[in-house]
C-alpha cells in the first residue's frame, strides 16, 4: 500500500508540474494574450468527500496564482448519483 501511495503521489506531482510548465510555456510566447484556464472542481455530496477529490486542480491553481497574464477559472460539476 505504501509504495502504491508514494508511486501515485508521484504521478499526480509530475503530472501538475508538467501543466504548469506548459500554461507557463504558452502564456510566456503570448505575453499581450491572457491565457485562461478552465479547472473541474467536483462538488462532493458529502463532506468528507473534500478530502478525496480536487487535489491536483488546488495543486495547479495554487502554482499558477499571481501569475499576470493567466486567468484561473473554477468550473464545478456534481455527479448524478
Amino acid at each position: 500500500m505504501v509504495r502504491t501511495s508514494r508511486a501515485w503521489r508521484q504521478w499526480s506531482t509530475r503530472t501538475s508540474t508538467r501543466t504548469v510548465r506548459y500554461l507557463d510555456f504558452v502564456a510566456g510566447r503570448a505575453e499581450e494574450d491572457i491565457v485562461v484556464l478552465l479547472l473541474p472542481e467536483y462538488v462532493p455530496h458529502h463532506w468528507w468527500e473534500r478530502y478525496l477529490y480536487n487535489e491536483n486542480a488546488r495543486r495547479i491553481r495554487d502554482a499558477l496564482l499571481g501569475r499576470t497574464n493567466i486567468l484561473i477559472a473554477d468550473v464545478p460539476y456534481r455527479r448524478e448519483a
